[in-house]
């Protein structure tokens, strides 16, 4: 008896039932959308200066990789990419930001064999290290790159002016693909700029 009432009710409500189905559904996919899928853009940098080995800038002062995301830096990429806050907040882009060293097996064999010789001392000083930015869909699969290219671009002007004491650390042919170039004239421009850095450092 209890289970025809069951089912009468089941029967009773079955409209109110699959609309909220429908509901449930509708937002789980939107939640799944905008938070659970992410979109990832990865890159590897890599300092060059003589004493990058030793873990320090040309200036002597020790490498800082928390410097990529600095609040002024990431707020300079925002206002260079008319990123306002309803789009994104400084927090979530710094939050979204990721810095690990690259370290390689013949790292870290030559690592355990300074320490096998008694190097106590001694210290591996990465000078690779992978970005990565991770951010929700909502803004576009290229909206990732486009603010890691961007804060990057930020990052080596900055560590050019403050570490080096120039700008040319920035890479001025990071866009140039979307100049109209043929691939000729993007040679050029590339071997241009490689040798007149070459010749400033």
């Amino acid at each position: 008896m209890k289970e025809l009432d069951v089912f009468r009710y089941l029967k009773k409500y079955r409209g109110l039932i699959a609309g909220l189905s429908i509901l449930a559904g509708v937002a789980f996919f939107l939640i799944a959308q905008l938070y659970i899928q992410q979109y990832t853009a990865v890159t590897v940098i890599e300092y060059t200066g003589q004493r990058a080995a030793e873990g320090r800038s040309l200036d002597g002062t020790p490498i800082d990789t928390t410097e990529i995301y600095a609040t002024n830096l990431v707020a300079q990429a925002m206002k260079a990419l008319d990123i306002d806050y309803t789009e994104a907040t400084m927090d979530e882009l710094r939050r979204g930001i990721h810095v690990e060293p690259v370290i390689t097996e013949e790292d870290l064999m030559i690592q355990q064999s300074k320490l096998d010789n008694g190097e106590e001392d001694y210290e591996l000083n990465p000078t690779r290290y992978l970005v990565s930015f991770h951010c929700g869909v909502k803004n576009g699969k290229d909206y990732p790159r486009r603010v890691l290219n961007q804060i990057l671009q930020e990052y080596a002007t900055y560590y050019g002016k403050a570490h080096v004491n120039t700008s040319l650390a920035a890479n001025p042919v990071s866009d140039i693909t979307t100049k109209g170039y043929d691939y000729l004239e993007m040679a050029e421009v590339i071997d241009d700029t490689l040798t007149s850095i070459t010749l400033h450092l």
